[in-house]
């Protein structure tokens, strides 16, 4: 039987599209209660190595609209047990560590430790949800209380969302 570190492994290199959605303690934020849809178009270095180069657009309640670019990269652990998060903002030799990723339940991967920045904890799960992967945020800090979600769909456009580049 597969491990789910190894389903969610097999795909991330299937991913297409995304749809975010935000909830934010902060009324007056532009991302409270927003969402945003985008592609992505993944990248491989080797066999345990995975890029995805992330744009779209965030919808704000009262239609506001922002461009978004991110590239993260996914990297399997040498035993297939973790999975490794990182940030490229500042280019592939400077990766930002986000969080690990390791079982907590049969379905469910969750960060090793949360990722600090600031004053603020950014602490996530990973799941499943048909063709598509759950990446779930929790942010909490003296000033947030805040949830992102982002459902990662192995077709062009995440059901019910569109993003035209």
């Amino acid at each position: 039987m597969k491990s789910f570190t190894a389903i969610i492994w097999g795909l991330l290199d299937q991913v297409q599209s995304l749809a975010l959605s935000a909830f934010t303690k902060d009324r007056g934020s532009f991302f409270h209660n927003a969402a945003a849809v985008g592609r992505v178009e993944v990248s491989r270095t080797g066999s345990r190595v995975i890029t995805f180069h992330e744009t779209g657009l965030w919808t704000s309640l009262d239609r506001q609209t922002i461009d978004f670019r991110n590239i993260y990269q996914w990297r399997l652990s040498d035993r297939d047990d973790t999975i490794r998060l990182t940030h490229l903002r500042y280019g592939t030799d400077n990766p930002v560590h986000l969080v690990d990723f390791t079982p907590l339940r049969p379905d469910t991967l969750q960060s090793v430790q949360p990722h600090i920045c600031g004053s603020d904890q950014y602490s996530a799960e990973l799941g499943t949800d048909g063709g598509g992967i759950l990446l779930s945020w929790r942010i909490r800090g003296p000033s947030k209380n805040d949830v992102l979600n982002c459902r990662y769909s192995t077709e062009k456009n995440t059901p019910g969302h569109t993003y035209e580049n």
